[in-house]
Parts: C-alpha cells; sequence; structure tokens
C-alpha cells in the first residue's frame, strides 16, 4: 500500500527551485516503499481471524490494527464459527486489556507514572516491558502483556466507553406504499412474505427454506445476502467510529421489529394522555432489556464508564435491575438512520468544544410559542423569569420565519442553541414539521449552509419519534456538525420541558460550588436523574396548584428541602432512587402533603416524563470550562 502522504509532499515540494537536488532524489525513492509494510508491529500479538459479525468482529478489526497485523487478515472458517458460543464480548475484553496495557507501557516510555491508587507498580511495569523487548518467545510476551492489562483493570471492570452497534430489523419498508421521503426499488413489495421468513430465518439460525416459485426463492437468498451485507458494513462502520471515541465496540446480532410496535403504541397513549402511559412505558423499557443479550446485559450493569448505542432504537432506556441504562451512568445515542452518513459522524466523534461557563449570554433560546398560545406561553415565559431571576440571562430571538432564524444562528455564533416550539411528526410523509407560531415549517428547513453551533437542546414534540426514516432532527443536526443534540423523543409536557432545560443550563452555568461538572454528559447525567426521581413525582402536584397558593408554596418548599439534602454529596446511581423515595417521603409528610401525592399516584398522574430526553452524539466531547482555564489554553 504506498503512502499517499509522501505522494502529496512530493508533488508539493519537487518544483520548489531551493529544493536541493538530492533531497528531490530521496523523496521520490520514498514512493517505491510500502510504508504500511515497515511499520513496526506488537509481533506477539497473533492475527486475529475475523468471526461472525457478532461475535466480535468490530473489535478483531481494532486488535489487528493495534498489532498492525492487517495484512494477514482471515475470516474464521464456517464450522468453526459455528461452534462458537457468547455473543462477542471476549473479543472486546481482550481489545480492553491490550489498550490499558498498551497506555501504560506508553506512558513509562515518556516518563510518566502510575496512578497511586493503581494495583500495578512502576517496577511490574517496567519487568513487563523489558520481556517485551527481550528474546523471550511469543507466547511468553504475549501472557505477559494481557495479564498487565488484566490487572490494570482488575478493580473496574470497564475501563473505555462502550459503544454498543444494534441491528434492528424495519420490516414496516416491506409495505406496498413506502413514505415519499425515501425511493423505494422497483418490486420491492413483491415476494414479502418471503422476505419476511428471509428474516425471521436468519434471527432463528436458519439459512435455507423450500419455495413454490424460484422468485419466491430468489428473494429470499437476497434479503439474507441483504441482512448479512448491512451487518459486515455496520461491523466496519463500529469499529471505525470506536477507535475514533476510544470506545469498545461490541456488534449484537439482528433483533426484531416488535420494539417498534410497542413504540407505536406508548407514542398514542402518550398523545393521548391517558393513564396507560406508565404501564406502557415500563414493558417498552422491558422489551429494550429483553431484545439484548443477556451476557451484554450483565457488561452493562458492571462499572460507570460512558455508553454509546448506535441504534435508531431507545436503548439508553433498557432496563438493568429495574433501573434504566441511562439512569446508572453516562448515556448518548447515535442514530444509524439514513440521514446519519457515518463519514459525518466520524466527524461528530473527532470533534471538541468548550462552553464557557461564564457567559451564559452564549445560549440563543428561539422562541416560537405563540403569545396567544395559553397552554404553552405560560412556561416558556416563566423560564425567561426564573432564568434571569437568578442571573442567567440568556439571548432570546422569536424569528418570523427559517430563513430569518438560519441567519441570525449563523450571524451570532451561539454556544448553545435551545429551541422552544411545538414539533409534529407525520408518519405517513415521513416528516417533522415545527411551528413558527401558527405556521408549519419543515424542521430540516431552519438548518442553513453555514457552520451549525455545537450544541442543541430542542425542546419541543416529535423531535426523534422512535421509528422514523429520514425525519430525525438530531440525525440531520449531527451529519451537519453538531456534536451534541438534546431532543425528546415523543410528544412533551410543557411544564417537563421548561423545567428540565432550567435544570439542565443551571447545573451547566450555576452549578453547586460542590458539584460543578467537566463535561456535557455529566451535567445531564446529573440533571435527568434529578428529574426522574423528584420532578417526575411532583409535576402532577405543580400542575394541579394554583399559581401563589399556600399548596403551591408547600410544594416549592418539598423541592428546594430535597435539592440541599443532596446538593454537592457524591451521587451513587445504584442507590439514588431508593435514597430519593425515601427523603421525597419524609419531606412530603413533613409539609402535609403525602395524601396529595398518594392520589395522583392511585389517579394514574404521575408519568416518567424522563423518558422524553435523549443526549445524541457525544456530549463528553462537550467540556465546561472557565474563563481563568480558557485563558490558559
Amino acid at each position: 500500500m504506498r503512502s499517499y502522504v509522501i505522494a502529496a509532499i512530493i508533488h508539493d515540494h519537487c518544483n520548489d527551485r531551493n529544493l536541493p537536488t538530492e533531497d528531490e532524489v530521496e523523496l521520490r525513492s520514498l514512493i517505491e516503499h510500502d510504508l504500511f509494510a515497515m511499520r513496526s508491529r506488537l509481533s506477539f500479538i497473533p492475527p486475529i481471524p475475523l468471526p461472525p459479525t457478532d461475535k466480535g468482529r468490530p473489535a478483531a478489526y481494532l486488535l489487528n490494527r493495534l498489532s498492525n497485523n492487517v495484512e494477514k487478515l482471515t475470516l474464521v472458517p464456517e464450522e468453526e464459527a459455528a461452534k462458537l458460543e457468547g455473543n462477542g464480548l471476549q473479543l472486546p475484553f481482550l481489545l480492553n486489556y491490550s489498550l490499558a496495557a498498551c497506555i501504560a507501557l506508553a506512558g513509562m516510555e515518556e516518563g510518566m507514572t502510575l496512578p497511586s491508587d493503581s494495583r500495578t507498580s512502576s517496577r511490574e511495569l517496567k519487568d513487563t516491558y523489558d520481556l517485551l523487548v527481550s528474546n523471550s518467545s511469543e507466547r511468553e510476551k504475549l501472557d505477559a502483556f494481557l495479564e498487565l492489562g488484566r490487572n490494570l483493570t482488575e478493580e473496574i471492570k470497564i475501563r473505555f466507553p462502550l459503544l454498543v452497534s444494534i441491528p434492528a430489523a424495519r420490516v414496516d419498508l416491506l409495505k406496498p406504499h413506502g413514505p415519499p421521503s425515501i425511493k423505494l426499488e422497483t418490486g420491492h413489495h413483491e415476494n414479502v412474505h418471503a422476505k419476511k421468513y428471509a428474516l425471521t430465518d436468519y434471527l432463528g439460525g436458519r439459512f435455507a427454506r423450500r419455495f413454490k416459485t424460484d422468485g419466491e426463492t430468489k428473494s429470499y437468498k437476497e434479503a439474507q445476502e441483504t441482512i448479512k451485507l448491512a451487518h459486515r458494513l455496520l461491523a466496519i462502520q463500529s469499529s471505525y467510529l470506536a477507535s475514533v471515541a476510544n470506545a469498545l465496540p461490541i456488534q449484537i446480532g439482528e433483533i426484531g421489529s416488535k420494539l417498534y410496535s410497542v413504540a407505536k403504541d406508548l407514542n398514542i397513549a402518550i398523545t393521548k394522555r391517558t393513564r396507560k402511559v406508565s404501564n406502557l412505558f415500563r414493558r417498552f423499557e422491558m422489551e429494550l432489556s429483553d431484545s439484548l443479550p443477556n451476557n451484554l446485559i450483565s457488561l452493562l450493569a458492571q462499572g460507570d464508564s460512558p455508553v454509546i448505542f448506535y441504534s435508531d432504537l431507545p436503548f439508553e432506556w433498557a432496563l438493568l435491575d429495574n433501573w434504566p441504562v441511562c439512569l446508572t451512568r453516562p448515556v448518548s445515542r447515535i442514530p444509524s438512520g439514513v440521514m446519519s452518513a457515518w463519514h459525518s459522524l466520524t466527524l461528530t466523534l473527532r470533534s471538541h468544544h468548550s462552553i464557557n461557563v461564564n457567559h451564559p449570554e452564549r445560549v440563543l433560546v428561539i422562541d416560537l410559542i405563540s403569545k396567544h398560545d395559553r397552554k404553552v406561553r405560560p412556561f416558556s415565559d416563566m423560564f425567561r423569569e426564573v432564568s434571569d431571576t437568578i442571573g442567567q440571562k440568556y439571548t432570546y430571538i422569536t424569528p418570523r420565519d427559517a430563513k430569518e432564524l438560519k441567519e441570525i444562528v449563523s450571524s451570532s455564533s451561539p454556544e448553545v442553541v435551545v429551541l422552544d416550539t411545538h414539533g409534529q411528526y407525520y408518519g405517513m410523509l415521513d416528516e417533522l414539521f415545527i411551528y413558527f407560531g401558527d405556521t408549519q415549517t419543515k424542521a430540516i428547513d431552519i438548518i442553513g449552509d453555514a457552520k451549525i453551533p455545537p450544541v442543541w437542546i430542542l425542546s419541543a414534540c416529535d423531535m426523534a419519534v422512535v421509528g422514523v426514516i429520514t425525519a430525525s432532527l438530531p440525525g440531520r443536526l449531527l451529519s451537519r456538525g453538531a456534536i451534541c443534540v438534546i431532543a425528546t423523543l415523543q410528544k412533551i409536557d410543557a411544564y417537563a420541558a421548561s423545567i428540565f432545560v432550567g435544570r439542565l443550563l443551571t447545573d451547566i452555568y450555576s452549578p453547586p460550588k460542590d458539584a460543578s461538572y467537566e463535561t456535557l454528559s455529566d451535567a445531564f447525567f446529573v440533571s435527568q436523574l434529578t428529574t426522574a426521581f423528584l420532578y417526575d413525582p411532583l409535576l402532577p402536584l405543580l400542575k394541579s396548584a394554583q399559581p401563589g397558593s399556600e399548596e403551591e408554596k408547600k410544594i416549592k418548599s418539598v423541592i428546594l428541602d430535597y435539592l440541599y439534602e443532596f446538593i454537592g454529596k457524591p451521587i451513587n446511581p445504584k442507590s439514588i432512587g431508593y435514597q430519593a423515595a425515601e427523603v421525597l417521603y419524609h419531606r412530603l409528610e413533613a409539609h402535609g402533603l403525602i395524601e396529595r401525592q398518594t392520589e395522583t399516584v392511585l389517579m394514574g398522574q404521575v408519568t416518567p416524563e424522563t423518558l422524553l430526553f435523549t443526549a445524541f452524539g457525544v456530549p463528553s466531547n462537550v467540556h465546561l470550562v472557565k474563563d481563568v482555564e480558557m485563558s490558559s489554553e
């Protein structure tokens, strides 16, 4: 493989009149060398044959890249692949050990010391290093290398973030008439039953079936080959994205389409505001969890490192011992749909941005709620009033249309954009609309051609509905360069949205003295916990209380007492739910509100509002800094 970098250098410099002839000859001679073959190799790590996609192939790609054994790639023979057990977690663990060992050894070469709490001594590290550069056998070197990595990761099993790729069947695309936003192949609706059999057989590990006609047989085989090809592409994407994000890639096999129908039932219940919401949400969480392999569930239940889901389904709400994943550690999601071109997502993962928390005026609030909207306008006004009162004076605009909005965003270059409006997704069209007052506009029309701000908070309904094909606004923003987009999955309660967004921005720009956050990921995680364990149970009381009434004052006192109990204290996601419930009960009892709260629970008014917000992209790449730190960069 020739070095195009060297070729470019030669092209740029060989015509330079000041370049000595001997240098030109030397540069040209480099073209004749295979520079990649000349790279150093970790020869004691053997080339890893590529297993099936859901048996660790993405991690195998990275292990071979780590050792530079990329010219000897082979596939695991089918007879051996059939014997492989588990769901591909062995290779990610080997990658985990290898990365930890490489980082420690490279640090030692640079004169860095191990952390004080490390279980491995500097002497042990030096002994391993000496062994690896000695004439010992390759087997001895590999054993010592992996033992070092294992020791370095023994206390916390997940030392690196996880990137979990989850392919899901979209059988809805087999319908005769798809949405106009996608182009369907001619004859795609023919032999639909054969294509569905191809999917169910693939899920069951069966790869052959007899049909009456050649057309059915051909459709069946083509459908299964399409699934296999898609999984191979996903494995390449997963390994590449994981390498950029310094994460461990895990890819599971195809899951069924049942989750989409469960999500549809939940969305309908939320839209109609029925009492079924809580039960349907719980069912959805359980279905998400049940669709994942048991060993992956066990892995996710360990440690507290961030997790990135590469999926169109909200697996951030999969249950782990009755707690959603996103309430146990920082979690984000990268949509894997049509509009999320993976080369663009690579740019997102590589990008970093620092938000200066001393400048809340760099938050641009796009207020598109009509002055005549009696249901939502009071909450938008309340958000501004409260923010101004505590000294967080954001920049507010009310553009007349999409063109004016794009011009203002482009000229002002904000660090954070908050979109406060109504949104509505039309499934038959696969199109998302937002409202400028009472006027509908396609959501994609608000994205200009200029560079867009790094962080977006979409406080509106239907911004990333489960099951959309091309109409996901977070996906569009990420593909245009946004680093993190915080958005709603379904319908959103205006009161809940104003409280959640206000809390998040307060945690960013005015955090408690003992609880400042380093990244947007940390701030979002804590805000989500607060919403889940405090505001969810109290929202029905707050919304039903008359403004200025004695009851409203009592509820606000409960909130202040609750927050005072947790401010500045370390949060343990594994136990905070029980602690929060106990604290909340005693505070409600002290203020004489326990009976009112019990009534709202029995009436089904307590709904999980937090299901409506998800962090898309890489919030851990958005750093929160102060003026002093900014000036030192």
